[in-house]
This record gives structure tokens, C-alpha cells and sequence, in this order.
């Protein structure tokens, strides 16, 4: 089953209880940009342009975030 970029955005918002498209570093809204950008490019495959729209960033931030999620799973798989 594949979920669209908002079904995933919503998800990730309410179980991080944060909005993605603030303009903010806080260490939570970080965590759930890469958990975002993770799940939509890297297991459903959607484009880093429109994940990076999504959040109202540019496509060079998704290709960042979706790295360290790459990273940070890759180590837990270990």
C-alpha cells in the first residue's frame, strides 16, 4: 500500500506533535524532518522535490534529511 505525501506529513505531524512546514531547528522538528523525508523517499519513493514542497523547503533539504534517516537506520540495523 503506498500513502501519499500528506497522508505521511499528517502522520509524522501528529506523532511528533510538531508542523513541518515551521521555520524552526528545534531538535523535535529536526527529528521529524528526517523521519519525514525517510519514509517518502526512501520507502515510497516520492520525489525530493515534492517532499521538500511539503514542508515548504527546498528539494536540497529532503535529499539532507533523507541521508542522515539512510544513516541513523542503517545503525540501528547493526
Amino acid at each position: 500500500m503506498t500513502m501519499t505525501i500528506t497522508e505521511i506529513k499528517d502522520k509524522v505531524e501528529l506523532d511528533y506533535n510538531v508542523v513541518l512546514t515551521d521555520k524552526s531547528r528545534v531538535k523535535k522538528l529536526v527529528e521529524a524532518r528526517r523521519v519525514f523525508c525517510y519514509i517518502c523517499v526512501s520507502l515510497y519513493k516520492h520525489s525530493y522535490t515534492k517532499t521538500g514542497l511539503a514542508m515548504g523547503l527546498a528539494h536540497d533539504t529532503a535529499f539532507y534529511h533523507n541521508g542522515i534517516g539512510i544513516d541513523l537506520a542503517e545503525q540501528q540495523n547493526k
